[in-house]
């Protein structure tokens, strides 16, 4: 039987990621502190995120799109 190589970890629905990311930007948690509260791989996700609610205006479900 094969062993996992890597981690598996929460899948987060968008409500979710939209109040991790309300508790970030309002300074409540850092983003480390958010990533183990919330069992993130770490805290560039929460980054990531950001990055993709910047790019489209609100946080969209890119799972399983090219993010180009």
């Amino acid at each position: 039987m094969k062993t996992r190589k890597t981690t598996k970890h929460e899948v987060h629905s968008l409500e979710e990621k939209r109040r991790i990311l309300e508790l970030y930007l309002s300074g409540e948690k850092s983003a480390v502190e958010l990533a183990r509260e919330y069992d993130l791989d770490d805290r560039t996700r929460i980054y990531k995120w950001l990055k993709i609610k910047d790019k489209h205006g609100e946080l969209v479900d890119l799972r399983g799109r090219a993010t180009g």
